[in-house]
């Protein structure tokens, strides 16, 4: 629509028509606002749900009993045994030997002067352990020479692998070795040859290395698996097996107290900055936009309930005593050295206190659980409340936004009417003031 902005009147009518819109698109900036406060909201909510993960995360490494205790393992011949525990370890020395290694079993072949030298026709059984494998050796199946048996082999007997060996022998330095893919003797490998072929090379294996299980003494006792690490003997106690000894030695387990009372300090630590996360938002200086917001503060509620509930054995009064307690602003506080003494002095209460279904670390990382649940939880559903409350604040605005439009037309309209109408008016006016002078002339 064309502006003729005062023309007629000497009114600034562009700035009148942008005042009025100005104070009719108050609404639209109330609702804008609103929207920016809800996206701060959306983002703290976030901010919050991801303080709660990492939270649980760490609780749920060190609820069980068997994942926060640790151990240090120590072996009296690192060259024969390698050693590693874990949270179901006792403390203690046991001592061992290694009397022999898991080792697989290994056939090879008689020589060829060329991988690609042809077999006689026939039939290769492999047998690993109880699984019986039938190769047929001919062109059509592609495995009448040294390397496509081999590949073969390989590729499709499930526990043995294949491969041709060059010894660098002047005269037929080639050779078929095949090996089982596990050690043990539940997986030795066993083969025989039925050719019916009459012409090509002949194909007959020999064994070369028996499979046989790995064996250690344990404090008197012949321990054996089929292969070289052994997970299970010990409680808690993964060893593996690197060259045999000719006499015993020590391996010591021992509490690792140091690395616990790390954990529970990386716990206080990651409580802390929860703690200073609703501070920001629920405490006295707080940013009125999340203040007073009760999904905050129903979580802030919940930890330090949790917190507070009594946590005690016959031995032990309280989390106070393992080092664990609380200032005035709601920041827990942990003194290593009264864990330590704790664990030294009383190691079960610590452990029924901080672990399982009843203890503070499994009490925590289930009412966390509960609360940042995506589906029955407090933050999610809060979370899907505000992008709808989002959703529905942008329609309106939309609607506000296509008024404001058509205000902005009328407006334009009305004064271009009455612009037009002045200069009517003006118009008639000079016209009459003309012939009154005229007429005043002719007197």
């Amino acid at each position: 629509m064309p502006s003729i902005a005062g023309i007629a009147s000497g009114i600034d009518t562009n700035s009148i028509i942008k005042q009025l819109l100005e104070a009719a698109s108050s609404p639209i900036k109330s609702m804008q606002k609103k929207i920016s406060d809800h996206e701060y909201r959306r983002s703290q909510l976030q901010l919050l749900n991801s303080l709660l993960m990492t939270y649980q995360s760490e609780l749920e490494a060190t609820d069980e009993i068997g994942e926060f205790p640790e151990y240090t393992a120590t072996s009296g011949d690192e060259d024969a045994l390698t050693v590693d525990v874990s949270g179901d370890a006792n403390p203690g020395t046991f001592s061992i030997s290694v009397d022999q290694k898991a080792q697989s079993s290994q056939e090879q072949s008689g020589n060829f002067a060329s991988k690609t030298d042809t077999l006689k026709d026939g039939t290769l059984t492999v047998t690993v352990g109880s699984t019986v494998t039938d190769v047929t050796i001919d062109a059509a199946t592609g495995t009448n020479t040294p390397q496509d048996l081999a590949d073969y082999i390989t590729n499709s007997v499930p526990g043995a692998t294949a491969y041709v060996l060059d010894t660098g022998a002047a005269v037929d330095p080639y050779k078929v070795i095949v090996t089982g893919s596990d050690t043990g003797t539940d997986n030795a490998v066993s083969l025989s040859v039925t050719q019916t072929g009459s012409t090509g090379e002949d194909l007959a294996f020999t064994t070369s290395r028996t499979a046989q299980d790995a064996q250690v003494t344990i404090d008197g006792n012949v321990v054996t698996r089929g292969t070289n690490s052994f997970d299970d003997a010990v409680p808690g106690v993964s060893m593996n097996l690197l060259a045999t000894t000719t006499s015993s030695f020590d391996v010591t387990i021992n509490r690792n107290t140091a690395a616990m009372t790390q954990k529970v300090s990386d716990l206080v630590s990651t409580h802390n900055k929860l703690v200073a996360f609703f501070k920001k938002h629920t405490g006295p200086d707080a940013d009125p936009v999340m203040a007073g917001d009760q999904t905050l503060r129903t979580i802030q509620r919940h930890l330090q309930t949790t917190i507070a509930a009594g946590y005690s054995t016959d031995n032990i009064a309280g989390l106070n005593s393992i080092g664990i307690g609380s200032n005035q602003q709601g920041e827990l506080e942990f003194t290593s050295s009264d864990m330590s003494t704790a664990l030294a002095e009383n190691w079960d209460d610590v452990l029924e206190m901080l672990t399982g279904t009843t203890g503070l670390f499994g009490v925590l990382a289930t009412q966390i659980d509960a609360d940042i649940d995506p589906d029955s939880g407090l933050i999610q559903p809060r979370i899907d409340s505000i992008d709808d409350n989002i959703l529905d604040i942008n329609e309106r605005i939309e609607d506000a936004e296509r008024r404001l439009t058509m205000y902005e037309e009328v407006l334009k309209s009305q004064f271009l009417a009455m612009e037009t109408a002045m200069a009517k008016y003006s118009s008639t006016q000079s016209y009459l003031e003309m012939q009154a002078a005229q007429q005043a002339k002719k007197k």
